[in-house]
């Protein structure tokens, strides 16, 4: 297994002038070199995730959708392997930092090259196909998108403990947060110290949702009366990907058309696709809703998101 990872590793090169180019141009002009006005720092991050996006859609654009899908597909492949699979192997500290966004964000690719397949006749492109520059451009505009997006929802939610926030601009400030002061930092410290513990089931037996039947019983029920789905059906549709739809594919990421999965899991399961369309569209943010089509999976301040 180690060989194999050797050898076949995620697209992970950062080209760090590239995200520099595009901050410059999104610096507001009216400030030399210092912001310390809280919402425009926000505005500044705002508009480089405008930037980073722009950028994309002109990669995306450069083209055939359907290249942008099968290297995107790949990728996904290869940063769930690097993360999830070869947990023993001491992977490199930027992967594991990278590794969530390389999956996240080359769904988003995906997403977007899907929705492009359907608008134009792509047949001028030929059988051209993005070389390991561009997508290494590419990954560096999501690892972009990512940054400002985190930290602007970060000030968008927590702008009133923010109230020392500073940026200076020098060629280092993609990956940095902005200045704070002592209390501020160990807020945000507190914060991701938060999100990144593992709960001990054996000292805390109370919070097992597993072992809480009538806490379950609550959920099933709610879940059949609002969303005509069940959780045994959950279980089963579960088992399924992962004991017969992974192996008989030979992949751990399935990218294929919603109405497509939903007739394969009601004939695999014998549940009725009524209810597989149920769960989907409780998982997908309510897919038949017309509002999912206006949808942006990488900003986190929307409801309608995609899940990984």
């Amino acid at each position: 297994m180690n060989v194999f990872m050797d050898n076949f590793k995620p697209n992970s090169n950062v080209n760090e002038n590239y995200l520099i180019k595009i901050l410059v141009k999104s610096w507001p002009k009216e400030y030399f070199r210092e912001i310390s006005d809280i919402e425009v720092i926000k505005d500044f991050y705002n508009t480089s995730y405008q930037n980073f996006h722009k950028e994309i859609e002109v990669f995306l654009d450069k083209y055939h959708p359907a290249s942008w899908i099968r290297i995107a597909y790949i990728e996904i492949e290869l940063w769930t392997l690097e993360l999830l699979i070869d947990k023993e192997k001491q992977i490199e500290e930027n992967n594991k930092i990278f590794a969530p966004i390389g999956r996240y964000g080359w769904r988003y690719i995906i997403e977007k090259s899907l929705e492009k397949l359907e608008e134009s006749d792509f047949s001028s492109f030929g059988d051209k196909r993005p070389d390991d520059i561009d997508i290494s451009k590419v990954f560096t505009l999501l690892l972009g998108l990512s940054y400002c997006k985190e930290i602007s929802n970060y000030i968008h939610y927590f702008k009133n403990r923010f109230t020392t926030a500073k940026i200076v601009f020098s060629t280092t400030i993609y990956g940095n947060w902005p200045e704070l002061e002592e209390s501020e930092r160990l807020f945000i410290n507190d914060l991701m110290s938060f999100y990144n513990e593992v709960v001990d089931y054996d000292l805390v037996p109370e919070l097992n949702y597993m072992d809480n039947k009538d806490l379950l019983d609550r959920i099933d029920l709610f879940l059949q009366n609002h969303f005509e789905f069940s959780l045994s059906e959950v279980d089963v549709i579960i088992k399924t990907l992962k004991e017969r739809v992974a192996p008989e594919i030979g992949a751990r990421i399935l990218v294929m058309p919603t109405n497509a999965l939903i007739v394969m899991l009601a004939d695999y399961t014998s549940i009725e696709i009524n209810r597989v369309f149920n769960l989907m569209n409780f998982i997908l943010f309510e897919i038949s809703n017309f509002n999912y089509e206006q949808r942006d999976f990488l900003k986190k301040s929307q409801n309608v998101r995609m899940l990984n």
